[in-house]
C-alpha cells in the first residue's frame, strides 16, 4: 500500500513538471517566434537605411565632384589667364594654381586610401573586429 502511494505520488509530480515543462516550452516558442519576427522587421529597416545611406552618399559624391570639376576649371581658366599674362612662374604663387593642386592632392589621398581600404578587405590584413572606419 504504501508502495503504490509512493509511485502515485511520484507519478503525479512527473505529470505536473511535464506539464510545467511543456507551458515554458510554449513561452519559450512564442518568446523566440516574436524575437524572430522583429529580427526580421529591424534587418528590412536595416536594408532600407543602408539604401538610403548609398543613396544620400552618392548624392554628395556628386555635389563634391561637381564643386571640385567647377574650381578646378576655374583655376585652370584664371591660371592660363594669369600665366599668359604674367608668366609661369607667376601662375606657381596665383591662389588658382594652390586651389588646384590642393584639390588634386585630396582626390589622388581620397584614391590611394580607398584602394588601401580594399586591399585590407581583400587581403583580410587585420584581425577579426577590428573598426576599419
Amino acid at each position: 500500500m504504501a508502495f503504490r502511494h509512493h509511485l502515485s505520488l511520484k507519478c503525479t509530480y512527473r505529470r505536473r513538471d511535464k506539464f510545467s515543462s511543456d507551458a515554458k516550452l510554449v513561452e519559450l516558442h512564442n518568446m523566440f517566434e516574436e524575437s524572430e519576427a522583429s529580427l526580421h522587421a529591424a534587418e528590412e529597416k536595416i536594408k532600407q537605411l543602408e539604401a538610403k545611406l548609398e543613396d544620400q552618399s552618392f548624392k554628395s559624391q556628386v555635389k563634391i565632384e561637381t564643386a571640385r570639376t567647377i574650381a578646378l576649371e576655374a583655376g585652370k581658366i584664371e591660371g592660363f589667364s594669369v600665366g599668359r599674362a604674367t608668366g609661369a612662374r607667376d601662375f606657381l604663387k596665383s591662389h588658382a594654381f594652390w586651389v588646384a593642386l590642393e584639390i588634386k592632392a585630396i582626390d589622388f589621398l581620397d584614391r590611394g586610401f580607398e584602394r588601401c581600404m580594399s586591399q585590407v578587405k581583400n587581403l583580410t590584413g587585420f584581425a577579426k573586429g577590428f573598426d576599419m572606419s
